[in-house]
């Protein structure tokens, strides 16, 4: 290589000029956010994605407590599950459960309606919460993104706790009715 920037000055001159100049090529700086449904928008900032880590940090205490799914990483989910894609072509991993095959939807058109536990579903969110708050490399999600997240871990919230009552409500009725 030597040689080669001996022979060619003009190269030597670039490679002089990429290791002195002040400005080094970085695309993530000023980079936007692409979504093809809507226009290019501008990553979250700093202090948002420290709000919505705070905010997610003082859930996720009360959420891990009773929650079988809580110490579980992406990584060990897709290496037990199978994809596929449910009957509106939206995808989904077939997970064992026990002897039975459950559905857990991982677009939002579908993550409320599988046969996943409501606990499970409520670690995917956190988790895809968590992977878009990440400091650091390019940016990851805008501040829309983040907030239909934010609404989406409060939906999947709601589901399980009407889910739970009901189970309270049946167990109730079930006890009330036993002799």
């Amino acid at each position: 290589m030597v040689p080669l920037l001996v022979v060619h000055p003009i190269l030597a001159s670039c490679f002089v000029a990429g290791a002195v100049g002040v400005g080094h090529f970085n695309p993530a700086k000023n980079a936007m956010i692409f979504d093809p449904s809507r226009d290019l928008e501008p990553p979250v900032t700093a202090a948002q994605r420290r709000e919505y880590q705070n905010r997610l940090d003082s859930l996720k205490r009360p959420l891990a407590e009773g929650n079988p799914w809580s110490g579980i990483t992406w990584q060990q989910l897709q290496a037990e599950a199978a994809p596929a894609l449910d009957d509106s072509g939206d995808p989904v991993l077939q997970m064992k459960q026990g002897d039975e095959t459950v559905d857990l939807g991982l677009s939002r058109n579908n993550i409320l309606h599988t046969s996943a536990p409501p606990e499970l579903t409520e670690r995917i969110v956190l988790l895809r919460l968590h992977e878009e708050l990440k400091a650091g490399g390019a940016p990851k999600a805008s501040d829309h993104d983040v907030s239909n997240d934010w609404a989406l871990l409060q939906q999947v919230l709601q589901a399980s706790h009407r889910r739970t009552e009901g189970n309270d409500a049946r167990l109730t009725a079930m006890r009330s009715a036993s002799p």
